[in-house]
């Protein structure tokens, strides 16, 4: 069983999945290409599917970015964050930017490196120590 880490910039998604143990056992970041293209908007969709496919998810924790409003990237955005709800309808839940820097400031959290893909593989993490249970 699996956390999925989701931390959406621009029009890219940075995924992270992360086992019972905290450690983060893949890394993948898909981009929505052109949100006015409906073929892209579904090739997103499908490229999203296979990268589950081979996996038990148990729980998806989505980054929110603060400034949705008057982010350039908005409907991007949300048209990701609704193809991920889509996909994960029983198990998706988002923690706010705030909530996520005061928990990382006050544990320890297994992975060390800070790139591109940190925010989703702490969300992950913070999922896991909240939600333990669900992948025992």
């Amino acid at each position: 069983m699996y956390i999925l880490g989701i931390e959406l910039k621009g029009n890219n998604a940075f995924m992270a999945l992360v086992d019972k143990n905290g450690r983060c056992r893949h890394q993948q970041k898909l981009s929505l290409g052109d949100h006015s293209d409906p073929h892209q908007v579904a090739t997103f969709h499908r490229a999203i599917a296979r990268l589950i496919k081979p996996y038990s998810i148990a729980s998806v924790k989505l980054t929110r970015t603060n400034c949705v409003i008057s982010n350039a990237n908005a409907i991007d955005l949300i048209r990701m964050e609704t193809i991920f709800q889509l996909h994960f309808t029983n198990c998706f839940s988002v923690v706010e930017p705030e909530k996520l820097d005061y928990w990382v400031t006050h544990h320890l959290v297994p992975h060390q490196s800070v790139n591109q893909f940190h925010d989703a593989i702490t969300a992950a993490q913070f999922e896991l120590e909240h939600h333990v249970c669900i992948i025992n």
